[in-house]
């Protein structure tokens, strides 16, 4: 559910009827648009704090098994992305996994990724709240301006902004870095090198599962190669980078980036993951 909440003192109120068996999405909004990117089962006109609090009074207790059940889940996922860190290939997940290791205690996360942002949220445990930065809301190419922001915000916090490299080119990566140089802001960029727009292209599979892409292994526009040099961007603005292929060596890259930022250096690190097109 997406919630705005509305400048009208008076207080709207929703009815809450029993949920089907079925999931249902409600968009909860000022105005009725279809600005969401999904189909909303039921649109309505409503206030963000009304609407909210009737819900929350729906929402069945947390039990103890529930929270044991979640803690098993949460082991089993780290458990599989350690053993990501065997293959040959770097996953998001192992990524993940190797930042929660590396961070300092007074580190910030600030996330574009998009369809690796579930590894990021269930594996970065040692983040507090008000340590993390979903950038993404606000449209793709937020990413490296709120995290100038944050850093601003933060002058002695490492920051580290975790980024797909489809949404890096959505990015004013130049105006960035050069804030970032001028400014003296060093950013932690962590690229995750997909060579593709990997939510493009899953969701003309869910949508067209028997369609004309899906049947010629032929998705238009998804792909970004030739691979580019990622890291010489961040040294053209006095910064220093580094592509990473080996998930042996991820760990050491992570360290150091942190240690460079620390040294008040821009840094760059471009992880290679497995691509999002293959032939």
């Amino acid at each position: 559910m997406a919630g705005m909440p509305t400048t009208s003192t008076s207080r709207a109120t929703m009815r809450c009827t029993r949920a089907s068996r079925a999931s249902r999405c409600i968009r909860s909004s000022r105005r009725l648009t279809s600005s969401s990117s999904r189909r909303p089962w039921r649109a309505g006109i409503r206030e963000a704090r009304a609407t909210l609090a009737c819900l929350a009074a729906k929402l069945p207790r947390r039990s103890e098994s529930h929270a044991h059940g979640w803690r098993a889940q949460k082991a089993e996922l780290r458990a599989k992305a350690r053993a990501a860190g065997e293959g040959a290939t770097i996953t998001a997940a192992w990524i993940a996994h190797e930042l929660n290791e590396a961070l300092p205690a007074d580190a910030i996360v600030v996330n574009e990724t998009i369809s690796h942002s579930g590894d990021l949220l269930y594996l970065l445990e040692r983040l507090k709240p008000g340590d993390f930065y979903e950038a993404s809301y606000g449209g793709l190419g937020m990413g490296l301006g709120t995290a100038l922001g944050v850093k601003n915000a933060h002058p002695a916090r490492p920051v580290v902004l975790t980024i797909g490299d489809g949404s890096f080119y959505y990015n004013a990566v130049v105006a960035a870095f050069g804030a970032a140089q001028e400014l003296k802001l060093p950013l932690l960029v962590l690229l995750f090198d997909n060579a593709g727009y990997f939510s493009q292209k899953s969701d003309v599979v869910r949508e067209y599962p028997q369609g004309w892409a899906v049947r010629t292994n032929s998705f238009v526009g998804t792909s970004i190669t030739p691979m580019p040099d990622y890291a010489l961007l961040a040294k053209a603005f006095g910064g220093t980078g580094e592509k990473v292929e080996r998930p042996r060596d991820v760990r050491a890259a992570l360290q150091r980036g942190l240690d460079a930022i620390g040294k008040g250096q821009l840094t760059l690190l471009h992880f290679v993951l497995e691509p999002v097109n293959r032939p």
